[in-house]
């Protein structure tokens, strides 16, 4: 982002509409951007603030020594990794899914750091990691990576065994994979603990589709063998 853009940015409101006339020197300035902007040119940008993140705290922290990010109380950590975990969900929104990946990998990091003194803290601190690991297992899915969309899933399952969205998230995997035993099994615990899922009911027609058509396959492929 430009210099001016990023100063005039930083003034608005969510949902606000706003123009921005920047000089050259906070723009493009004397090497322009050919070919639709000449060297020292002013540039008029209207933008409007659907939604912000605030990076303070992840500003903050990145500034610190390692010493001193042991040192932090838990409240700051928490407070870290979820604005990390924004930054990610923001990513992701912009199919941005490596970058969205790396955010979320940061707050398991920061969390995992911390110490925590309390039961409160420890359940704040899994329920943090099981977000992150659960967006980290999306964000694989949509990449079609999904030995590691599994591996992600079955980390939250370490952490809350029973979750519903991640017995999904393995069953979605393992078709992909074509593990299709294995997919029905964790598809079949998901709907056991959420009956009216239409995203569980709809993997697990695509599902009996998929064994259908694996099935018509093998039956030609044998066909072919023996005439």
């Amino acid at each position: 982002m430009i210099a001016g853009l990023d100063v005039g940015v930083g003034t608005m409101r969510r949902n606000e509409v706003s123009r921005f006339l920047i000089e050259p020197s906070y723009a493009y300035g004397v090497m322009g951007c050919p070919p639709r902007i000449p060297s020292n040119a002013k540039v008029c940008f209207e933008v409007e603030l659907l939604s912000y993140t605030d990076s303070t705290a992840i500003d903050d922290y990145q500034h610190l020594s390692e010493e001193e990010k042991r040192d932090l109380p838990f409240e700051r950590l928490v407070k870290v990794s979820k604005s990390l975990n924004a930054e990610g969900n923001e990513l992701y929104l912009c199919e941005k899914f490596g970058a969205a990946v790396r955010k979320y990998m940061k707050a398991i990091n920061t969390m995992e750091s911390a110490t925590y003194k309390s039961e409160e803290e420890e359940q704040e601190m899994t329920t943090i990691c099981t977000k992150s690991y659960l967006n980290i297992g999306l964000s694989y899915l949509k990449t079609g990576s999904f030995g590691r969309a599994l591996d992600s899933a079955r980390k939250v399952l370490v952490l809350k065994p029973g979750h519903t969205k991640a017995m999904y998230l393995c069953g979605k995997a393992f078709r992909h994979l074509g593990e299709f035993p294995k997919s029905r099994i964790y598809l079949q615990r998901a709907l056991a603990a959420s009956p009216r899922s239409k995203d569980i009911i709809t993997e697990l027609k695509l599902l009996d589709q998929m064994e259908l058509n694996f099935q018509a396959m093998e039956k030609q492929m044998c066909k072919k063998m023996f005439t």
